[in-house]
């Protein structure tokens, strides 16, 4: 159950649609409603604004809403809670029936092992 406190849930800061390239990217942060194992968000909560992105890019592009029937995940790390991630979603394929997106949520504060944003 979500706390009725806005900032403790997903808070979509800065998303915008590029029309000329069907791309879909901003800036999100999740609040500690998100929160899976402790001081990290959830990754049901992460695959949530894949969906709801996912959904929002078909129908900026096709002028039609659309319903998920995958979603391909591989996650790297874990991310905390509050901190600001980068959201981009591209259209890779569009048909009539059919839209294959390519995305990435990632960290703009925290760094993996390697020293890379963390997604």
């Amino acid at each position: 159950m979500t706390n009725g406190i806005p900032d403790r849930r997903v808070q979509y800061d800065e998303v915008r649609y590029i029309e000329k390239d069907h791309v879909l990217s901003g800036i999100v942060c999740f609040g500690i409603d998100c929160e899976g194992p402790p001081g990290h968000i959830h990754v049901g909560a992460m695959a949530t604004v894949v969906d709801a992105t996912t959904a929002t890019i078909v129908f900026k592009t096709s002028n039609r809403w659309g319903l998920t029937t995958r979603v391909d995940c591989n996650y790297r790390e874990v991310m905390p809670v509050d901190t600001p991630v980068k959201v981009h979603a591209k259209v890779a394929e569009l048909k009539k029936r059919k839209a294959i997106f390519e995305w990435d949520i990632s960290s703009l504060a925290e760094l993996d092992r390697k020293g890379d944003p963390v997604s």
